[in-house]
């Protein structure tokens, strides 16, 4: 082991990042091997409103417990080994975004026994917002052999992510979670341990678009004989108020003075706003 260890250099969630989910998952550069790491999360710049204080981590991550929505953070990690202690690095600073977890009450869904079919559950979220993380919470079920099933998610913009697609060989039944940002990239066999899973499609697919509208989510069944029913199903959708900009125009156009004069207009007069979409308290 050597006497001088690289500082980390740290990955995920960005710098200056202003809207991260609430419970990220915290990433850096792997610094070497026989490395330990030491995490620290802060409220301030200084770390001594400390949040978080970790050590003996061998992997180059660490999630951190359910974070409190549209809080100022700070981040840093600290490599070391045996014989000395790196020095930390940069501290990264990000805000969290509002986010709220919706349970589909369009269930339990029966899937026939029949020839193949679609079939649609849907989530309607009333709320405004500019997505910035969505997962899919537990989608949970039976059926008899799964490998018949595909599941896609439509946004209310009608953006389609494929979700998985005709998973495992002879297994029943499923209960999983679907998280762009999970570690675990590859889908177990059988499908019942409720745990976070990339899905085949990134679910980013839809940050940006408005969370406000209806959500479905689709079941295809490639296959007759085996039957089953969707359980349960929701959304965590972490997001950002829209900005609304609002402008007064004058009804004049023409203005006549003198040059280099300046020029002040002034109006006392009632502005009447006409919102769209917009909740006025």
């Amino acid at each position: 082991m050597g006497n001088t260890v690289q500082p980390a250099s740290l990955l995920f969630p960005a710098n200056n990042n202003p809207a991260v989910n609430d419970t990220p998952i915290f990433t850096w550069e792997n610094s070497g091997l026989g490395l330990q790491y030491q995490f620290q999360l802060a409220l301030d710049s200084t770390f001594e409103q400390i949040v978080t204080d970790t050590s003996g981590l061998t992997a180059s991550y660490w999630q951190n417990n359910q974070l409190a929505s549209g809080n100022f953070y700070y981040w840093r990690v600290r490599s070391y080994n045996l014989c000395t202690e790196g020095m930390w690095s940069a501290p990264y600073t990000f805000i969290t975004a509002t986010c709220q977890q919706y349970l589909s009450t369009q269930s339990p869904v029966t899937i026939s026994q029949g020839p193949a079919a679609n079939y649609v559950s849907i989530l309607n979220i009333p709320e405004l917002g500019s997505i910035t993380d969505v997962n899919v919470v537990p989608l949970s079920g039976k059926h008899s052999w799964i490998s018949d099933l595909q599941f896609s998610l439509t946004s209310p913009d009608g953006t389609v992510v494929q979700l998985i697609n005709r998973p495992c060989f002879d297994e029943n039944d499923f209960n999983i979670v679907f998280d762009d940002e999970s570690i675990n990239s590859t889908i177990p066999c059988p499908l019942t341990n409720g745990l976070a899973y990339q899905p085949l499609e990134r679910l980013k697919k839809v940050n940006g678009e408005n969370m406000q509208g209806v959500w479905r989510l689709q079941i295809r069944d490639h296959e007759d004989q085996d039957g089953g029913r969707l359980d349960a199903w929701g959304l965590k959708v972490c997001s950002v108020s829209e900005r609304f900009d609002l402008s007064v125009n004058t009804s004049e156009s023409n203005f006549v003075l003198c040059a280099e004069k300046d020029i002040f207009l002034r109006y006392n007069g009632e502005v009447n706003l006409n919102p769209t979409r917009l909740k006025l308290n």
